[in-house]
């Protein structure tokens, strides 16, 4: 994530595998993780928001909210 083409490699793996398996709710969360590593705040709740729609009762996602809504 530090190193910008590098960076943008790992997003797109992450893509690819939400492509494939998009009812995974792990996928999202980790997109969401490397969003908010790399600063991105709106991006990153918005994958995790993706992710809390497959699986609502995940309290690893519902803690990843908050703490990027702070």
């Amino acid at each position: 994530a530090r190193i910008p083409r590098r960076g943008h490699e790992a997003e797109e793996h992450f893509v690819r595998a939400i492509e494939k398996e998009p009812s995974k709710s792990e996928y999202h969360l980790e997109l969401g993780h490397f969003y908010a590593r790399s600063g991105l705040k709106v991006k990153a709740l918005t994958a995790y928001q993706n992710a809390l729609q497959r699986d609502p009762n995940s309290d690893k996602i519902n803690k990843a909210i908050q703490k990027i809504s702070g």
